[in-house]
């Protein structure tokens, strides 16, 4: 159906909606849709839309998207545009005001261009050039945001995402890949502050499996304030989930996934989880863990004012001797790059702050996540652990082997061996929810330095599967070993790092440390 009006004015509140017709209307100079109206159609044509730049204020709905092209919606004004299919644009796309929602998501065959604007998409496909401009850009449902020349955030310009919803434990990633060059200038943000697990009323969400009360608040890379037991996920060597939520009131940072030809950092990459909120005695609670952050790209540049950040929350202001309400632990940093030698910025990884709570028995700071930097030119990389000189009984632990005894070795298939020992000291491999020892090296001879060092390729609770040509059918009985490497291993800022009873082994000790107030316990 055609709805065709020489004006069309939809004013004092009022909400018109035609169904999935069509709708056309001649005089758009004199057509509008008030502050706190509402048009719904179900299509218009491309001159149509604006129509949306008349509306001062109101909201136009579009349920079905025209051809569009080389569109420019730089009249919006402080209207509401929300399209509810996919938008195809063919050509550049340029939106210089308003707010607009592609709820099914975008693309374009050219240049998309945001300025003084916040646009929210279910993701977004440009092949050209994209630039944030003093705009904000909000991805939604974990859809990537894929770009085939070059990204430009600035002039305070961020990049976010929609805060996690508990009831649906739902979380939005965020996931960009850029074929060229990447650039943050310093007044703008990739934004994952408090976009990790969230809370409920009296409850906590937590890591990796938007689990509920599992004991794991206010914890990620690090452990919550006065923690000493290991309330830990994820791996150091790939940033690959958000922050846990602290109790009651503080969501954790998001997760944020970054591959590029270069990144160019002056701004901030950020995931931090949020400080607690202090509504009454009765309703206070932990700060949220820090998220993650996984950057892959050739090389990574930037100034002093760089920063990746992937913080604990603080503490809440006072509270009762209880032991849920703490600072939240650090997150992880991973970045893997073939040259970091241009980046003066830096990295941040710290707990939460207990400061502004000095009352509690149990107020402690946060312990430090994890920063791991590796180039994919490496077998092994650079560990930094580092709480930024805040002072916490909780210690930063590694995916631990230990030392028990080999039972059983048996050949399964040519060149493929299961190792068994007794009891389940282990979790099982789960590659989607980061459990398990894959990737690890162990020596299956803990007795001598000099045996060689097998992969893991996968575990059950009481077995590790190697692939070798080796023969290791004579070393039952033998106590095995796991074996963490690093190039360097910096553990500063009053950190503390414990990898059980597993050996560590540093290659370049020269530019190692453990400084002052900093703890390394190894096996």
């Amino acid at each position: 159906g055609v709805h065709t009006f020489e004006t069309l004015n939809v004013v004092g509140n009022a909400w018109l909606d035609t169904g999935s017709d069509r709708v056309v209307v001649r005089d758009l100079a004199n057509s509008t849709v008030s502050a706190g109206s509402t048009l719904v159609v179900g299509e218009v044509d491309q001159a149509t839309l604006e129509l949306a730049g008349n509306s001062s204020g109101g909201r136009f709905v579009l349920r079905r998207a025209p051809a569009l092209n080389n569109l420019d919606l730089s009249a919006l004004g402080d209207s509401q545009l929300d399209i509810v299919p996919v938008v195809s644009v063919t050509g550049n796309l340029t939106i210089g005001s308003g707010n607009v929602n592609f709820l099914g998501g975008l693309s374009v065959t050219g240049d998309l261009d945001l300025s003084n604007t916040t646009v929210t998409t279910a993701g977004a496909t440009v092949p050209g050039n994209m630039t944030v401009n003093g705009a904000t850009l909000i991805l939604r449902d974990s859809q990537p945001l894929t770009v085939g020349g070059t990204l430009d955030v600035m002039n305070s310009g961020v990049i976010t995402v929609l805060t996690s919803t508990p009831s649906a434990k739902v979380i939005h990633s965020l996931k960009v890949d850029v074929t060229g060059v990447m650039t943050v200038d310093s007044t703008s943000s990739i934004d994952l502050d408090g976009k990790g697990y969230g809370t409920g009323y009296n409850d906590s969400y937590s890591g990796p499996a938007y689990g509920l009360n599992t004991g794991r608040e206010s914890c990620h890379g690090g452990s919550r304030g006065y923690e000493y037991g290991n309330c830990s996920y994820g791996r150091y060597e790939r940033a690959m989930f958000a922050g846990s939520s602290g109790f009651r009131t503080a969501p954790g940072g998001g997760l944020v996934e970054i591959t590029a030809q270069s990144l160019v950092l002056d701004g901030e990459i950020r995931a931090n989880g949020l400080t607690a909120n202090n509504f009454s005695y009765s309703h206070l609670g932990g700060g949220g863990a820090g998220g993650g952050i996984h950057i892959e790209v050739d090389s990574l540049l930037g100034g002093a004012t760089g920063k990746l950040s992937a913080l604990g929350g603080d503490m809440t202001n006072k509270g009762p001797t209880n032991g849920r309400y703490r600072a939240g632990g650090g997150g992880r940093i991973s970045v893997v790059t073939a040259d970091r030698s241009g980046y003066s910025g830096t990295y941040q990884a710290f707990g939460g702050d207990k400061a502004r709570n000095t009352s509690d028995t149990f107020a402690s700071d946060g312990g430090p996540g994890t920063v791991y930097l590796k180039s994919p030119l490496d077998t092994y990389g650079h560990l930094l652990v580092d709480n930024g000189g805040l002072t916490s009984v909780g210690r930063t632990r590694l995916r631990i082997v230990g030392r028990p005894v080999i039972d059983t070795v048996v050949e399964t298939s040519p060149g493929v061996w299961q190792v068994s020992v007794a009891n389940t000291p282990w979790k099982a491999s789960d590659l989607a929810l980061g459990w398990g020892l894959d990737g690890i090296e162990v020596d299956l001879d803990a007795s001598e330095l000099l045996s060689p060092h097998y992969t893991i390729e996968s575990n059950t609770t009481n077995t590790i599967t190697i692939n070798t040509t080796d023969d290791l059918s004579g070393l039952v009985g033998n106590s095995l070993v796991g074996v963490h490497t690093f190039e360097t291993l910096n553990v500063v800022g009053n950190a503390w790092l414990d990898t059980g009873s597993d050996r560590v082994v540093v290659r370049d000790l020269a530019n190692s440390t453990v400084s002052a107030g900093s703890t390394l316990v190894v096996g």
